[in-house]
């Protein structure tokens, strides 16, 4: 009887370490097997970096800035990329951005380069200027970009600004804001659009994608009785955007050509049809404005009443069905 307890001790102690002999094999080769598929991932993401190559830091806009502003070390965000991805342009030392300022409204997420850059912000806007326009594009309002063009009667176009936000308007007045080159400008042609009556206007187009980076160049030259003063005017910097006598000569020998007598007729149909436009323009602005407001005041009635007001899909109004049946109704 002592013999089979011993033997099936025996027994038990074998099957024990044959056992663990068996789990410590299975867990070495599960081990091995991890470590190779460790070395091969390694491998792989090595030959990704190699294939990549050096990477370096650049910097991105962390919240919206506006042209002008400051850069500050706190809205900037370090973003780690490959070196070939970047050229001339890109900046790698914080220490060439802080300090500097942003030619242009910048996005969040843009990473910045020397293109967006500039020292100093000697070319921001310094003035509020209100504009006269015969007319503008509809539903433009506040924060929208527009360029000011000069258009003559023989067909000839001029951008007298380009790139304005709209500060404010009223009536055919639009509030913008002007560096002292651009002033100058305007009231070149201004100067222009009041000596030769009726020959030319001044109207504005307005910006599908306000930050775009493909904006019109201005190119409206002062009179040639301005440039003197042009010359001696130590707050502008770059005279070059005032003056162009070539271009000047052009401008008045065109303006000179059209205020004749001969074609007297001509100008007459040209002026009076602008106007016409710009009555059937502001027709449909009113008609706008009054579906808006109208609109508006459903929607704060329903809101005194708790109700939920409407969303585009269940019945509301969309602005681009408002501006579309206000053309049908106001522009034939």
């Amino acid at each position: 009887m002592k013999n089979k307890i011993l033997a099936i001790i025996a027994i038990i102690v074998v099957l024990g370490i044959i056992g663990t002999l068996v789990y410590f094999i299975v867990q070495n080769n599960k081990h091995i097997k991890e470590n190779a598929e460790l070395t091969a991932t390694n491998a792989s993401i090595q030959a990704q970096l190699n294939e990549i190559g050096e990477l370096t830091t650049v910097y991105e806009v962390y919240q919206a800035v506006k042209s002008g502003e400051k850069i500050t070390e706190e809205n900037l965000k370090p973003v780690t990329v490959p070196v070939s991805t970047t050229d001339e342009s890109s900046i790698t030392d914080i220490e060439s951005l802080v300090g500097k300022y942003y030619k242009v409204d910048t996005a969040p997420g843009t990473i910045l380069t020397t293109d967006l850059l500039m020292d100093d912000n000697v070319d921001v806007p310094k003035y509020q200027k209100d504009i006269v326009v015969t007319y503008f594009p509809l539903n433009t309002k506040p924060g929208d970009f527009v360029d000011f063009r000069a258009l003559m009667a023989n067909g000839e176009e001029y951008v007298i600004c380009n790139h304005k936000e709209v500060q404010l308007i009223q009536g055919n007045v639009i509030q913008v804001n002007l560096s002292e080159e651009e002033v100058q400008i305007y009231n070149a042609a201004s100067q222009d659009m009041a000596q030769y009556e009726k020959c030319m206007i001044i109207y504005c187009t307005r910006y599908l994608e306000p930050g775009n980076d493909t904006d019109t160049v201005a190119f409206y030259p002062v009179t040639h009785e301005m440039e003197n003063i042009v010359q001696l005017n130590e707050n502008i910097k770059d005279k070059t955007r005032c003056i162009n006598s070539t271009l000047r000569d052009h401008i008045d020998q065109t303006l000179g050509i059209l205020s004749i007598d001969t074609n007297s007729a001509l100008v007459e149909a040209w002026y009076s049809k602008q106007n016409e436009w710009a009555a059937s323009i502001n027709t449909a602005q009113q008609q706008l404005n009054e579906q808006a407001n109208e609109q508006a005041a459903q929607e704060e009635a329903l809101m005194e009443e708790g109700a939920e007001v409407p969303t585009e899909e269940e019945g509301a109004v969309s602005p681009e069905a408002t501006e579309e049946g206000a053309m049908d109704e106001g522009i034939e």
